[in-house]
């Protein structure tokens, strides 16, 4: 926010955006699609938030939206028990838990909550995954509240993110029109129970990297543009490029640190046995038939899109290369990341069991 008096969260006057809207729609008998984005669990500290008034917004001052915030001295007695960690993902746990409340109990009040359907995703997972195409990044908490299905159903299925769209217009009755363009598949089948998969494969992309996971075997390509391939070649660089290409970048620095072959072309992992990603098995013979057939499957999936993406890129097996990564390794600090050295300064990866 520009003010800076109101650098803090404010998930009350989000949730009230939210029921606003929902009071604007629900008259009327057409299907309607709210998306809710809320700040937690993230910084500043939630638990340093409590005791400002929220009733001070971007859009002024606004009294109501007092209505939608949880108890307050509450939280602030009990996030008191807590570490500054802790308390601040137990304030923003609470926020998130105590707004879903509130968006259930209105679609409730207006009728509509039973033929309502609910997505509680997240947009990433944890450090030292975010931002890259690491499990521990991009294998996300999903949860769907969907009219006519049974409850507490777990799925092991393969799902998407990119699934939601289809999945949506389905649900609204629509057809998909010559215009709309979507790699995603429409999970109804599998949330009605028709089908118990919908998809083989899920991919990501993350800056120079593309990944394909097949429910076991996750293939990582590591490729660089040709401006980047042709600066190692000629020593313009003096250290391996992080995955994004931005110098100091946390999230990289934090994921080159806790993945030892964060820096290699290919990288091939074993989720079931390896869910941390420590061992890759990209050089390993006995594995080289899930290789080739990961790769044959990213490398057709890369082929439908505009940019190109070359997986028989040979830079980044030379030697130059390799000391770069020498040199990217022993340059790795993250002393100055304070957030990162306040909540997870100590963290063991592998997490002990």
């Amino acid at each position: 926010f520009p003010i800076k008096a109101l650098h803090y969260h404010n998930i009350p006057w989000i949730t009230k955006g939210g029921i606003d809207f929902l009071d604007s729609v629900s008259a009327s008998d057409k299907p309607f699609f709210l998306y809710i984005a809320p700040t937690a669990i993230h910084g500043p500290n939630h638990q340093e938030n409590l005791t400002e008034d929220l009733k001070y917004t971007v859009e002024g001052y606004v009294p109501e939206v007092a209505q939608y915030q949880p108890d307050s001295l509450g939280l602030i007695e009990a996030a008191s028990t807590y570490s500054v960690v802790d308390a601040h993902r137990f304030a923003g746990i609470a926020h998130i838990d105590h707004q879903v409340g509130l968006l259930v109990e209105d679609l409730k009040a207006k009728g509509i909550y039973e033929s309502t359907a609910i997505i509680f995703m997240a947009d990433h997972n944890i450090e030292p995954g975010k931002a890259t195409c690491y499990h521990k990044g991009t294998n996300v908490p999903l949860i769907i509240k969907w009219p006519g299905t049974k409850q507490g159903v777990v799925s092991d299925a393969l799902v998407s993110n990119v699934d939601i769209l289809p999945t949506l217009v389905t649900a609204a009755g629509a057809d998909r029109t010559p215009g709309l363009s979507s790699d995603g598949a429409d999970l109804t089948p599998l949330l009605t129970g028709a089908q118990s998969k919908i998809r083989d494969h899920t991919f990501s992309e993350a800056g120079y990297t593309r990944s394909v996971f097949d429910g076991r075997f996750k293939y990582i390509a590591l490729r660089f543009p040709q401006a980047v391939n042709e600066s190692i070649k000629n020593g313009g660089l003096v250290v391996a490029p992080n995955h994004l290409n931005v110098p100091r970048q946390a999230h990289s620095r934090i994921a080159s640190k806790y993945h030892q072959d964060y820096f290699d072309g290919d990288q091939l992992y074993d989720i079931q046995t390896d869910p941390y990603e420590q061992n890759n098995l990209a050089n390993d013979p006995k594995f080289a038939d899930d290789l080739r057939r990961l790769q044959s499957v990213l490398q057709q999936q890369v082929a439908s899109f505009d940019h190109p993406f070359d997986l028989e890129d040979a830079t980044l097996s030379s030697a130059h290369y390799q000391k770069l990564i020498v040199k990217a390794r022993e340059a790795i600090d993250l002393s100055d990341i304070a957030w990162f050295m306040r909540d997870h300064g100590r963290m063991v990866w592998p997490p002990e069991e």
